[in-house]
């Protein structure tokens, strides 16, 4: 059992996307930043108990902080 959630159970994930993703293989998979935070410019993101916060800057650019 795979506690990561599979991409076509996303909200928000446009079907398409999620077929593309899904068949990319072996490697990493690939996340649109617009699957993660959606609508909103920032997402909190649980991990190893700590929660870290993912936004878009007025730039475009994605930040990670703790």
């Amino acid at each position: 059992m795979s506690l990561r959630p599979d991409i076509r159970e996303l909200p928000g994930v446009p079907e398409a996307a999620a077929m593309q993703s899904s068949a990319e293989g072996d490697g990493p998979r690939r996340l649109f930043s617009e699957q993660l935070i959606g609508p909103a410019r920032e997402v909190l993101i649980r991990h190893a108990g700590c929660d870290y916060r993912l936004r878009i800057t007025r730039q475009g650019k994605l930040i990670l902080t703790k």
